[in-house]
């Protein structure tokens, strides 16, 4: 009797089998392991789950969210309608995460636009002319879109509040946990 050789176990981000544009951009960004926080988030985040993460700054926790959705949108709908929204409280973050986003786009056809205060408003109302499927926004700027224009979330399938405990203003977001 001959003995199953055993599955060879996937490691490091091939075991989240990520399309391949993304697990190349991985690859061209001399990304071969996730780190502690990618290992608990990424797999939760590709399942749906709602998840918290709080965890220290430069552990990762920005591909945690962005990489699975990169994988789940793969490429631009030609259906009007973002299909990803990232809240954050300041515009020093939302560069931060344009920067890392544009790296792991390479190749891949889907569209991003930062919705921010400080901007101009005509500017950012004419980004949404094309079609995003991700949005980067401020709360206070967004709601002033949401109010003065056709901008609909319906098509939202994913919506992440980078930094919620600035966002929600942390002694309030602290007392809700308590």
């Amino acid at each position: 009797m001959q003995s199953a050789k055993p599955k060879a176990q996937k490691n490091g981000f091939a075991q989240y089998s990520f399309f391949p544009e993304l697990f190349l951009n991985l690859m061209i960004n001399k990304l071969r392991n996730p780190t502690p926080v990618q290992k608990k988030t990424i797999p939760l985040v590709m399942e749906g789950k709602d998840v918290v993460v709080s965890y220290k700054t430069g552990s990762g926790k920005t591909l945690s969210y962005l990489l699975p959705i990169i994988n789940k949108l793969q490429s631009h709908s030609q259906i009007n309608g973002a299909r990803a929204l990232i809240l954050i409280p300041t515009r020093d973050l939302a560069d931060q995460i344009t920067k890392v986003l544009k790296a792991f786009l390479h190749k891949i056809d889907l569209r991003y636009t930062l919705i921010l205060g400080g901007h101009t408003y005509e500017g950012q109302f004419e980004s949404l002319s094309i079609n995003p499927d991700l949005i980067i926004a401020t709360p206070g700027r967004l709601v002033q879109l949401l109010t003065e224009t056709d901008l609909k979330l319906s098509r939202v399938q994913t919506i992440v509040f980078d930094e919620a405990d600035q966002l929600f203003g942390e002694s309030k977001f602290q007392n809700e946990l308590k």
